[in-house]
């Protein structure tokens, strides 16, 4: 995915949201729910309360450190492509999402930055450190929660068993 932040600002690459470039269409169809639209839209503009933000905003609260990884700096890009810590994350999502279609793939993928941000605002919000495990056991939930709500019969078919996603991604206690 190419995450443009601003039309005049430089372009961050990842693994993101399509195999290909990014698509607003993709952001703004019918399959996701707005929440998830907003968060995209968001991480695109480069609008999100990052660490970055944060610490300048509240310097005496906030260092600009990855709640992840306390290495680098945490902006849009870092929290969602680039911090390592996640590298295992990406790549069982991607191994998940393997035979399935170009539609559903962007849907999991968008779900899986709705789980790292729900991961990173809780964390925040009880000023302890993110642990992967926590993002993992978010998009498991998420994606128990949208399996329930999702009407489209394309999204719904192949959607991964349970015991399936538990091997990958760790169920809540």
């Amino acid at each position: 995915m190419v995450i443009r932040c601003n039309s005049n600002d430089h372009v961050h690459e990842g693994s993101g949201l399509s195999r290909s470039a990014f698509n607003w269409n993709q952001v703004f169809s019918n399959d996701l729910p707005p929440k998830i639209q907003e968060l995209l839209w968001r991480a695109a503009h480069n609008n999100l309360p990052t660490k970055q933000r944060l610490s300048f905003i509240l310097p005496d609260k906030f260092t600009d450190l990855c709640d992840l990884c306390q290495e680098y700096t945490e902006n849009t890009a870092h929290m969602f492509e680039e911090c390592r810590s996640l590298s295992n994350f990406w790549s069982d999502l991607e191994y998940i999402c393997t035979d399935m279609k170009q539609r559903q793939y962007r849907y999991f993928k968008a779900i899986a930055y709705q789980a790292i941000w729900f991961a990173h605002i809780a964390a925040r919000e009880s000023e302890q450190l993110i642990t992967v495990q926590k993002v993992s056991q978010t998009y498991y939930v998420l994606l128990e929660h949208y399996r329930k709500r999702t009407t489209s019969p394309t999204l719904r078919s192949g959607w991964p068993e349970k015991n399936i996603l538990a091997i990958y991604f760790t169920p809540p206690f």
